[in-house]
């Protein structure tokens, strides 16, 4: 029995390492063949279920790569039952999660939520376990895996519409996230990850301070990393930013919500985030003047600033269709010129670069909002 533990052992390292090289086909067939000779072993001994689990969930990664689901959760079963069989220990808790954890995630881009949410419940529970024994070494691990396991949850019941549930699990997340950045500060990513989740949550749920506390607590978690210069410190304070943008424009603080937004392109002016500042602008330009200036933020100053944005875009060298169909939306807004819109609506019409169809459409939605209000429906 040594001998062949040996052979699968050397096997999956093959695997591992023509994976690593690329060398998919080859790596798959390593691991398979590992996973036959797993197979031939006594039933009932913890060696044998520890080398049919290493051998199916090698071959179930390698699946899921290839985006074969089918065969990658039929390998990720596999690997569950013959984990589950192992004496209790915290090193085996932690494994049964992981596999867990795979689990759930490939039932859930399936659509089987009831059986991904079972899966993931139980993962945590091991998660919990191993928690429990896992010395200082593992203890990143299991901190990782207990937040992905918690948001992977959330998202199951978020898709079957179980608000409260997923916000209480999103909370969990954030409560885990917060204990632990201090001594694991690689999770800080994915702790920002799950306040910008929470923060979707508690505005489908109508949830304001929900929704800017959790951005205020995500914003200052990044300022830290950001002045202490982490290595993600510039992206995640950038990020935090427009949480912060999200969560004030949500509760009608939109001149904070300008001030969060100007900081961010002070320190990130780049496409992406001039985009996301003129989003902003041409959302505000919906408005009524009231709801403007109850938010202290006058309409003429949204001009303005929208103007400064798009000579910034402008000077980044964006293409001249895609400054067209922005300053289309510019001229609509801010100056109700219609004419000019249906123009540049015509000229785009041939359009096929997704930025510009999705301009395209999103001046078309104001363009037909404009003539409702103006009819007064």
């Amino acid at each position: 029995m040594n001998e062949v533990l040996t052979q699968i052992q050397s096997l999956l390292a093959e695997s591992r390492k023509l994976a690593s090289e690329k060398a998919a086909p080859a790596a798959l067939e390593k691991a398979l063949a590992a996973r036959t000779l797993a197979l031939g072993l006594p039933d009932g001994e913890p060696a044998t279920c520890e080398a049919r689990g290493a051998a199916a969930q090698e071959a179930a990664v390698l699946f899921q790569r290839a985006n074969d689901p089918a065969r990658a959760l039929e390998h990720f079963r596999e690997a569950e039952t013959a984990l589950a069989g192992l004496p209790p220990s915290p090193t085996a808790a932690l494994m049964l999660a992981a596999t867990r954890i795979n689990v759930g995630g490939l039932l859930t881009r399936e659509r089987l939520f009831d059986d991904a949410h079972t899966t993931l419940t139980a993962a945590l529970a091991g998660l919990d376990e191993a928690r429990s024994g896992a010395g200082e070494a593992n203890a990143p691990a299991v901190a990782v895996m207990t937040l992905t396991a918690l948001q992977n949850k959330a998202a199951v019941e978020l898709e079957r519409r179980e608000m409260d549930a997923g916000k209480a699990t999103l909370m969990a997340a954030l409560e885990l996230g917060e204990s632990v950045i201090g001594s694991t500060p690689q999770l800080l990513s994915q702790v920002v990850n799950a306040a910008g989740q929470l923060i979707q949550v508690a505005k489908a749920t109508r949830a304001p301070e929900l929704a800017t506390s959790t951005a205020e607590r995500s914003a200052r978690w990044a300022e830290a990393a950001h002045a202490a210069g982490a290595p993600q410190g510039l992206q995640l304070y950038v990020t935090t930013r427009f949480q912060l943008v999200d969560a004030s424009t949500f509760v009608g603080r939109f001149a904070e919500a300008e001030s969060e937004l100007w900081k961010a392109l002070d320190v990130a002016s780049t496409p992406q985030t001039l985009m996301l500042g003129a989003d902003f602008y041409f959302t505000l330009l919906r408005l009524t003047d009231e709801q403007l200036e109850a938010g202290d933020l006058p309409r003429e100053e949204i001009a303005e600033a929208l103007s400064e944005i798009l000579d910034k875009v402008e000077s980044a060298q964006a293409p001249p269709a895609l400054m067209e169909l922005l300053r289309g939306r510019y001229s609509l807004l801010a100056e109700g010129d219609e004419d000019l819109a249906e123009e540049i609506l015509a000229r785009a019409s041939g359009a096929t670069d997704a930025a510009l169809v999705q301009l395209r459409g999103a001046l078309k939605a104001e363009l037909d909002w404009r003539k409702r209000q103006r009819a007064g429906v």
